[in-house]
């Protein structure tokens, strides 16, 4: 049948989550809000992404950011780290021979109208089955559905003295909105890193923590923030967005208990 393509923008609200929402294989990383916060974090990116829809609907989904990295170069990437993967549903895909030839040449379009010199895409943290196995992120996952006392028992004995050493020197605290915690984050991330970020990635952030798609877990010493972790709740997984130290020997009682706060909530896996 004939097929489509459809640029992100002018999609209907709410359709583009919509897929990935309900696909084995889609991730935070495919949704809006994380496209919105890279066009965000770098507004010289240009969104190119789009849909290959069908009679049926939506039959594949692909992030494309385009950006300048090394001097100018131009590339298909979330500002220099891979992009997520395209999804699409592979029977519909497969039976639409139109649809997966219109696929491949969409995005080698869209590069030569860019003249892009490369691309940078990957699965999730947590795939198996579509590009990530093999890289780094395949091999930080940590299975959740352990008992907290078994996830003890293989964590090494000498993180487990740092982790002793943080517990009783600093006031550890998680929380999943945005309050006096997500401002100590801030303040701090912006303490530590030369290069400013836009305010606007930290109003996403604080989003996040207040519709559940985030947790903040932050130490103090007395009045003073000195560590904090932010992470992405999606699909029972987490991922490790975010962390800013401004002592040593912080952040393993800061992860430690990120991890067993993540279980609490019901995730599985953590990256």
């Amino acid at each position: 049948g004939a097929v489509s393509i459809i640029e992100r923008a002018t999609l209907p609200c709410g359709e583009w989550d919509a897929f990935v929402d309900v696909h084995e294989r889609g991730w935070f990383w495919h949704r809006e809000a994380w496209l919105d916060y890279q066009l965000a974090y770098r507004p010289t990116n240009v969104d190119a992404s789009f849909v290959v829809a069908g009679a049926g609907g939506v039959l594949a989904l692909v992030p494309l950011l385009l950006t300048h990295v090394d001097g100018g170069r131009r590339e298909f990437s979330y500002s220099g780290d891979p992009l997520a993967a395209p999804l699409y549903v592979r029977a519909a895909l497969s039976d639409t021979l139109s649809g997966g030839r219109r696929l491949g040449r969409q995005i080698g379009e869209t590069a030569i109208r860019y003249t892009v010199a490369g691309a940078r895409v990957m699965g999730s943290p947590f795939a198996d089955d579509d590009g990530a196995a093999g890289s780094p992120y395949a091999q930080r996952v940590i299975d959740l559905t352990a008992s907290v006392s078994n996830l003890w028992v293989s964590v090494r004995r000498s993180y487990k003295g740092l982790i002793h050493q943080g517990e009783r020197a600093l006031r550890v605290s998680t929380s999943c909105g945005s309050g006096d915690g997500f401002s100590s984050y801030r303040a701090l991330h912006q303490s530590r890193y030369n290069t400013p970020r836009p305010e606007a990635t930290y109003a996403m952030q604080a989003r996040w923590l207040d519709i559940g798609d985030a947790l903040l877990v932050v130490a103090e010493r007395g009045a003073d923030c000195v560590g904090a972790a932010y992470w992405i709740t999606y699909k029972a997984r987490a991922y490790y967005a975010s962390g800013v130290y401004a002592e040593g020997n912080v952040a393993h009682a800061v992860i430690w208990r990120s991890l067993v706060a993540l279980k609490r909530l019901g995730v599985q896996f953590a990256s």
